[in-house]
């Protein structure tokens, strides 16, 4: 038995972008020691990620 992984949807990504942003905003605006922790930076990362994976879905959807 193969087991796959689940992919999100197009959808899914998009609401999860949203909602990166609003927490990196959220960050930056409400803690000045998110900046030196490397809060904004991870909430970057995955903001970068998420987008690479739209990306690709809709290469995929041609």
């Amino acid at each position: 038995m193969t087991m796959t992984t689940a992919r999100p949807t197009l959808a899914a990504l998009r609401f999860q972008l949203a909602d990166l942003e609003q927490e990196r905003e959220d960050a930056f605006l409400w803690s000045d020691f998110a900046m030196t922790n490397g809060t904004i930076g991870r909430i970057d990362h995955r903001i970068w990620e998420v987008k690479r994976q739209i990306a690709e879905r809709a290469a995929d959807r041609g």
